[in-house]
């Protein structure tokens, strides 16, 4: 193979892998809500009952259309790693990459590897259907949206006046991104108001109407999310008021978030304090526009924390926005201080090749491992079904099956989804009993 192939080798490579992880990736958590039966739902009755009752984010739509099609659903997860990887390629570059530029290429997989290596629980935000749909798929539009106030307010270019895209599709995609979730839109629209006020003092005039306008169709967008019916019943369920605060909780949430840092992104916390002093030490060196973009990305980053820290559930999915942002900084800072000469080092290039080609390869033997396990305990209870209407397991759910380092691909191993209790169900038990038409399923007491 020519030298000059082998980031398109590699790139490949991913692609393949994806595909097939995703495919292998086992039925997991509100996974089972999914399994297949005579008939499916109609996709749009159905996100009406979830706006009222469950989930009102726009991305459930998409969840319930794509969590039901094994084939459909690789596809999407490519194409939602190739579009995420691409957009922070757009925000680093400001550019989009060129298929036919192999340099183009091996930076797409510098990016790759390094957002990769610190969101550290890659799979449940690109491989598990709930979160990938709610979640990364609508921060593909987030990271849009802050690539078009970016080139305005930093380089004054206005993306809005190009024809490439009627004006009033890009309104209404504002309306449904601002629609997706509850974090994230307050916080741009927040950030896109500070550098409005910015342009202001510099220009002393109002910046362009169509950038301000978005704001009010995102809004707008975010209004029909936060007074979802659903969204009531889910602090209800909670315990806690939509609209109160209790400083105690609050600065609960804030433990839980430091304590998913120490745990899941410890990786990111080194990278980001060496980023932070090679600012420091160079800081003088660097241009002023990078400076106040790292610095707006970090601020848009801590108040995306601040919000996520009053909602009643933690979890890593609620960081993907932050971490992103965070990751954005490093990457730039990496590209200003390094000046992109570290792409013409031949040993970097091993090292992210080996790095990536082990990582998706990981990521296959954990997926299919975790299949085999899936398929292995659905054939058990089918063929217990049919002997009696009570199963009882002595071998449950374990997609991990002890495999080191599988958090980064696994969302859970599965292990407390059928317990010893057939009086009392989890929630995939009472699915398991309906799909099989049981009385009870259980696991053997040990």
């Amino acid at each position: 193979m020519k030298k000059n192939n082998w980031a398109y080798f590699i790139l490949g490579f991913i692609i393949i892998a994806i595909v097939l992880s995703s495919y292998f990736y086992p039925r997991t958590r509100d996974e089972f809500y999914y399994l297949p039966v005579s008939d499916t739902p109609n996709p749009f009755k159905e996100f009406y009952n979830s706006y009222h009752f469950g989930n009102p984010r726009l991305g459930q739509f998409f969840a319930n259309i794509i969590g039901r099609n094994p084939f459909l659903k690789p596809m999407f997860n490519l194409l939602l790693f190739l579009s995420y990887i691409a957009m922070l390629y757009l925000l680093l570059f400001r550019r989009l990459p060129r298929i036919k530029d192999q340099n183009d290429i091996w930076k797409f997989l510098l990016i790759s590897s390094v957002f990769i290596f610190l969101i550290n629980v890659f799979g449940e935000m690109f491989y598990y259907i709930p979160f990938n749909t709610n979640y990364t798929f609508t921060h593909i539009f987030y990271l849009l949206y802050l690539f078009l106030i970016s080139e305005y307010y930093f380089y004054n270019r206005n993306i809005s006046e190009q024809k490439k895209v009627p004006y009033f599709l890009v309104v209404i995609g504002a309306f449904f991104m601002g629609w997706c979730n509850e974090h994230v839109p307050p916080v741009l629209l927040a950030g896109s108001f500070l550098l409005a006020f910015w342009y202001f003092l510099k220009n002393r005039k109002l910046p362009d109407f169509k950038i301000l306008a978005l704001n009010s169709s995102i809004a707008f967008g975010y209004l029909v999310l936060l007074f979802a019916p659903a969204n009531k019943i889910k602090f209800e369920v909670t315990g806690t008021k939509q609209f109160g605060f209790q400083f105690s909780d609050y600065l609960k949430h804030w433990l839980s978030i430091f304590k998913i840092y120490y745990y899941f992104n410890f990786e990111l916390i080194i990278v980001g304090a060496i980023a932070l002093f090679l600012v420091a030490v160079n800081f003088k060196k660097l241009r002023s526009i990078f400076r106040l973009r790292m610095a707006f990305y970090v601020l848009l980053a801590l108040v995306a924390l601040a919000i996520v820290a009053y909602s009643p559930l933690q979890g890593t999915r609620l960081l993907l926005f932050s971490n992103t942002l965070f990751i954005l900084v490093i990457l730039i800072v990496g590209k200003e201080i390094l000046k992109q000469t570290i792409l013409k080092t031949h040993s970097l290039k091993i090292i992210l090749a080996t790095w990536l080609l082990v990582f998706f390869s990981f990521s296959v033997y954990v997926t299919y491992q975790a299949q085999v396990d899936y398929q292995k305990i659905m054939t058990v209870i089918e063929s217990q079904s049919k002997l009696s209407e009570d199963v009882i397991l002595t071998e449950t759910f374990d997609f991990s099956a002890k495999i080191p380092f599988s958090r980064k691909i696994l969302l859970e191993s599965g292990a407390d989804y059928i317990d010893a209790s057939p009086q009392k169900d989890t929630s995939i038990e009472s699915i398991l009993k309906s799909y099989f038409r049981l009385k009870s399923i259980s696991a053997a007491p040990k």
